[in-house]
């Protein structure tokens, strides 16, 4: 399938959901996977410390975890400085969920991402468990990477939806979709991890 025909179908989707389309959006070249499995595996199990510590968990248990899994050096800046706060909610830390639903499915874990659903709150079930000092020597045996062309179409439609987004953002206007803005953009921000060697916490995301 041609970027052109992944472009007019991710656009056909999107206005089901409400989206506003721009027709002159710069199309998307390719998508090649640019982290190893290994790579991957490494983030999903980091968000997940991640996402435990700002539902209340402890952050030091998690990053002793991190430590013991030998995943702390491949911490982001910003997740390093986290990790040595006080404990607490941190709401802004726990949607990356959706960045982590993300890369579950590019990694083969979760079958499907519905542009219009929240992740599954079955997502959990897939990670080691951190408050039972689970290890993750098995866990990189999980991942099967999708077909690029999979990948392409996904980070072509999170690429449109997001400029729809930004669009009714500088418009005024409600965000489009059935879901909350930020599931689009942490999705958008793990499909583009995928695809650089950029750091974590500075992904490009221009619309």
């Amino acid at each position: 399938m041609t970027n052109e025909n992944v472009r007019v179908l991710n656009q056909r989707a999107l206005k089901r959901l409400g989206f506003a389309i721009n027709p002159n959006l710069p199309h998307i070249d390719s998508a090649k996977f640019q982290r190893s499995p290994q790579e991957i595996a490494n983030r999903m199990l980091i968000l997940t410390a991640v996402i435990a510590a700002s539902c209340g968990f402890s952050r030091a248990v998690c990053l002793a975890w991190l430590k013991k899994n030998a995943l702390a050096q491949n911490l982001s800046p910003l997740e390093q400085d986290f990790f040595l706060q006080a404990d607490g909610i941190d709401g802004e830390k726990q949607l990356q969920v959706e960045a982590l639903f993300a890369l579950s499915w590019a990694a083969g874990i979760v079958q499907k991402m519905a542009l219009g659903k929240y992740c599954d709150e079955s997502l959990v079930s897939h990670f080691p468990d951190i408050r039972e000092n689970n290890g993750i020597a098995e866990f990189d045996k999980k991942i099967r990477l999708v077909p690029e062309n999979e990948l392409l179409r996904e980070l072509d439609v999170y690429y449109c939806a997001h400029w729809a987004i930004q669009d009714a953002l500088i418009s005024a206007k409600q965000a489009p979709g059935k879901v909350h803005p930020f599931v689009i953009v942490w999705r958008r921000h793990a499909l583009e991890w995928l695809t650089t060697v950029e750091d974590w916490d500075t992904i490009s995301m221009d619309t």
